[in-house]
């Protein structure tokens, strides 16, 4: 399970940091381990996925969007 926090980092800004396992931080379409950074769904923290894959990702599909408009938040993997 994922715990997300926000925090503030050197520059005094604030940021979303994510602590877990490391078997719950791979991204939910290409599979890759996240490392650093990636994205989470604001609406099902089940639904993680990479900054690339997060690139390519149309909001509007998003299954779990039921009032459509929704985020996905950028978090720091903090260790």
């Amino acid at each position: 399970m994922i715990r997300i926090e926000l925090k503030r980092d050197e520059t005094d800004s604030k940021i979303f940091v994510a602590y877990g396992e490391n078997e719950d931080f791979f991204c939910r379409n290409c599979t890759r381990t996240i490392e650093r950074q990636g994205f989470l769904c604001e609406m099902n923290d089940q639904v993680m996925l990479c900054e690339e894959c997060q690139d390519k990702y149309n909001m509007r599909n998003c299954r779990h969007d039921k009032i459509g408009e929704h985020k996905h938040l950028k978090f720091w993997r903090g260790i």
